[in-house]
């Protein structure tokens, strides 16, 4: 006996019914919901982009995109905490991964307010709160342990956003920078607001002098929360959308055996 492609077997019954569109809408509903979340997930793992007002010489040095991360924005970065491996007992996130904006076309720019050719551009983190006796680390690539540990108040030495290795610095180069492998720390659960701000290091302006003066500080807030589990509606989807598929793919069996 033969259906038509909307009729389908009724697994438990053995009659004819309309499951095929119901099962679908289920699975594509699932797949949404997870599609929502993954995005959800990248944007807490985003980039922050330095770069400057203009390109002239003496023009400040700016969070392109700082507004999204700052205080009015409600952002605050989840810094899970891990169970093992070499941030075990830390609260820890590796992002946002912040760059340095290029210039060139071979480090995909130019991108609008990137800073001037020649420039350097550091970061210095100041911890202005924490959970009483939290300190907070800054690990930069490879570190196996925090590279500078905060107490609030402290602030860290000046870390690399421009790539050296690609050349920045030197005149008529590019300042860009987009290094992977650092990691932001805390060591008790709560918020940690962290005050970043951009230094040029370039001797390249008059004088001798750095190309850029130093940006405002952003404030973000970064925050410890326990070890990661996913959320219990995309957990809950997780279930519904392998059973859904299970379902379909048998349905779909019995359908050729009856035909």
């Amino acid at each position: 006996m033969k259906f038509s492609t909307r009729t389908q077997i009724n697994l438990i019954t053995g009659s004819p019914c309309l499951a095929l569109p119901f099962l679908q809408w289920v699975l594509i509903s699932a797949a949404l919901l997870l599609s929502v979340n993954s995005s959800h997930a990248q944007a807490q793992f985003g980039h922050i982009n330095a770069g400057a007002t203009s390109q002239d010489a003496g023009a400040q040095l700016i969070w392109v995109n700082g507004s999204i991360f700052g205080p009015g924005s409600g952002y605050k970065q989840p810094m899970p905490l891990s169970p093992s491996g070499v941030y075990a007992g830390f609260y820890n996130s590796s992002g946002p991964t912040m760059t340095a904006l290029p210039t060139s076309v071979d480090n995909g720019g130019p991108a609008a307010f990137a800073a001037l050719q020649g420039s350097f551009i550091n970061l210095k983190l100041t911890l202005v709160s924490a959970p009483e006796g939290a300190t907070f680390g800054f690990w930069d690539t490879g570190a196996l342990s925090p590279s500078f540990t905060l107490a609030v108040g402290d602030s860290t030495g000046l870390i690399q956003l421009s790539d050296a290795s690609l050349g920045a610095g030197n005149p008529g180069a590019d300042p860009f920078g987009h290094i992977h492998g650092r990691r932001f720390s805390g060591t008790m659960l709560g918020d940690y607001v962290v005050g970043l701000q951009l230094f040029d290091t370039s001797d390249l302006g008059p004088g001798a002098t750095p190309l850029h003066t130093p940006s405002d500080v952003l404030f973000m807030t970064f925050s410890a929360v326990p070890a990661a589990v996913p959320e219990p509606a995309t957990a809950s989807f997780i279930v519904v959308f392998a059973f859904a598929a299970g379902l379909l793919k048998l349905q779909r069996n019995k359908l050729n055996e009856k035909s």
